[in-house]
C-alpha cells in the first residue's frame, strides 16, 4: 500500500486520477472548510482510497479558529485581517489534528509523498 497525504486540498484534488487508477494508493486529504468539502464530493467522482478529511493540520489537537476568504480563494488557521484583495474574511472553528497523532491512529508506517499548501506556515 502506497500512501500520499495533501494538507490544504482546497478545490485542487491532487492524485484523484492516480487514485481512480491505483487501487494500492491510498490518499488522504485535509481540507478543514466544510462547503469546500461537501462541493468536492458533489463536484468529483471520489473512489474510496481517496479520503477528505475535514480537519486543519496543525501543532495541536482540538479546535481552533479558522478563517475564510469571502471571495473563496484562501482560508487558513492564521488570521490576516480583511485587505483589499481577499475580501473580508470569515471567522469559523474547525477541528485540529497533528500529523503524528494522524499517523498513528491510522497505523501509516510509510509516506510515499506530502504536499502542503498552508499560506506560508508550511515549514512549521
Amino acid at each position: 500500500m502506497r500512501i500520499k497525504i495533501v494538507i490544504g486540498l482546497h478545490v485542487s484534488m491532487e492524485f484523484l486520477e492516480e487514485a481512480k487508477n491505483d487501487k494500492s494508493l491510498i490518499v488522504y486529504a485535509f481540507e478543514p472548510n466544510i462547503e469546500i468539502v461537501k462541493s468536492n464530493y458533489n463536484k468529483f467522482e471520489i473512489p474510496e482510497n481517496y479520503i477528505i478529511i475535514n480537519k486543519a493540520v496543525s501543532d495541536f489537537n482540538g479546535v481552533a479558529p479558522f478563517y475564510i476568504c469571502s471571495l473563496d480563494s484562501c482560508s487558513s488557521l492564521m488570521n490576516w485581517g480583511n485587505g483589499p484583495t481577499l475580501g473580508e474574511m470569515i471567522k469559523t472553528e474547525t477541528e485540529c489534528i497533528r500529523m503524528d497523532t494522524f499517523i498513528e491512529e491510522n497505523d501509516i508506517k510509510e509516506i510515499q509523498y506530502i504536499s502542503i499548501d498552508t499560506q506560508g506556515s508550511d515549514l512549521d
